[in-house]
């Protein structure tokens, strides 16, 4: 019913809030004004002055698109999208989670069931996310490395839920990961079921959220 905002200030330094799920965004803006307002008194600040909440808040002002509209095919690069799915599967859930991909917004989504991924999607072969990818980085390495990922973090939620127990009422439905180059998000569906999302872009953060959250919406009503 709610959302756990942290956000690293510094080396040795966070601010942690808590709010209503449908006051989050009133926090971000929030917390972005208290970090700016904390960081000068931080001695040895190593960080960037803007946070990824500030950029978060960037992003999430702009119009939004309609939904689908963010999936742009450069017609030079052929068909971008990699999507790996059993023969048996049927076409709905491949369609649903390319459907949700775009070079603004997410860059590859994964459905698991009983920790295994049913099917897979990217768009890591668009020409515009090339500057993501090199000798030392190579989409397939990208795929093997969410797909562990994948397989891992049930068990972060679960340990989550426990040491969180006794302080947050309900369980986790949703981990954001923010990391070097993008987010991570973990997605609860249903009792051995979630998707695994990932932007390459942190300036589309939000742009990401909105197609993770229409995604897990489309799909809990099937």
């Amino acid at each position: 019913m709610g959302a756990l905002l942290y956000q690293s200030v510094a080396m040795g330094f966070h601010l942690c809030c808590a709010t209503p799920r449908d006051q989050v965004t009133e926090l971000i803006a929030r917390m972005t004004e208290g970090i700016d307002d904390l960081r000068p008194a931080v001695p040895f600040n190593l960080l960037p002055h803007h946070s990824h909440i500030g950029r978060y808040m960037t992003a999430s002002t702009r119009t939004a698109k309609p939904h689908n509209a963010e999936q742009v095919t450069d017609a030079t690069d052929g068909n971008p999208y990699t999507v790996d799915s059993p023969a048996e599967t049927s076409t709905e859930l491949p369609d649903a989670l390319r459907a949700a991909l775009g070079v603004d917004g997410l860059h590859y989504v994964a459905y698991y069931a009983a920790g295994v991924p049913t099917c897979t999607a990217d768009i890591f072969r668009h020409r515009a996310l090339s500057a993501h990818f090199g000798t030392s980085t190579t989409p397939q390495q990208r795929r093997d490395k969410y797909s562990l990922l994948g397989r891992l973090l049930p068990g972060v939620t679960r340990r989550m839920d426990t040491s969180l127990h006794a302080l947050l009422d309900g369980r986790i439905h949703q981990i954001v990961l923010n990391v070097e180059q993008g987010a991570v998000y973990f997605q609860h569906l249903a009792e051995g079921h979630y998707l695994v999302a990932v932007s390459l872009d942190h300036s589309r953060l939000a742009e990401a959220d909105r197609h993770l959250g229409r995604l897990a919406a489309d799909l809990a009503r099937e």
